[in-house]
């Protein structure tokens, strides 16, 4: 059972407790991890972008020659 001073940790095997404090820095800990994996997954898709639009410059200048 859980005493009013404890909670429960988000992404922790069921039964496993924790001081408020220490739950929300799982919490937070876990949000910065989506937040890094979201910076990556848009750097990637801007990157792929800038690559595309590249070839066709690239492609456009060919054609004018």
């Amino acid at each position: 059972m859980i005493s009013q001073n404890e909670v429960d940790i988000p992404g922790t095997p069921t039964g496993k407790k924790a001081p408020p404090m220490a739950s929300l820095h799982a919490i937070v800990s876990h949000q910065e991890q989506g937040n890094e994996i979201a910076n990556t997954k848009l750097t990637t898709t801007l990157e792929n972008v800038l690559i595309v639009e590249d070839k066709g410059e690239e492609h456009n200048e060919s054609n004018l020659q």
